[in-house]
């Protein structure tokens, strides 16, 4: 783990083996935080897993507590340099964030991923070549 690295709730923070942090992370992990083998963590990543409540307009949102929702980030995956990933976020296998992204939905695995909000822009395997994917046997 690189010098500036911070983590809130490092009891809820499991980590896999191989798993490398850069400098100036930063991660949230009072919702629960499960970080597969072999993960890259970029430079400025912020991996979130509690976020305020705010829905009720007549109570001061700082009154309204938080919600926790956990992250999973499968095996094999790398956040590059200043992602964001928002609470309840779960990263398929091998997939890959792009730097900058801010990822608020689920990814399946090998998804290239980047962009504001995060979308698929490519694949490292595409689901129809992964034999791990879950197959429609529906007729």
């Amino acid at each position: 783990m690189a010098s500036g690295v911070k983590i809130a709730s490092p009891e809820c923070l499991f980590l896999g083996s191989h798993v490398g942090i850069n400098i100036g992370a930063y991660i949230t992990a009072g919702g629960k935080v499960y970080i597969g083998d072999y993960v890259g963590i970029g430079p400025d990543v912020k991996i979130w897993s509690v976020n305020h409540n705010y829905q009720d307009p007549f109570t001061p949102w700082l009154k309204q507590g938080s919600e926790p929702q956990e992250v999973h980030i499968g095996d094999d995956v790398w956040l590059a340099a200043g992602s964001i990933i928002l609470p309840g976020v779960k990263i398929g296998k091998g997939a890959i964030i792009s730097a900058g992204t801010v990822l608020s939905k689920s990814i399946p695995p090998y998804a290239i991923v980047a962009g504001n909000p995060g979308r698929v822009i490519g694949w490292r395997l595409h689901p129809k070549e992964n034999p791990d994917s879950q197959q429609n046997c529906s007729k």
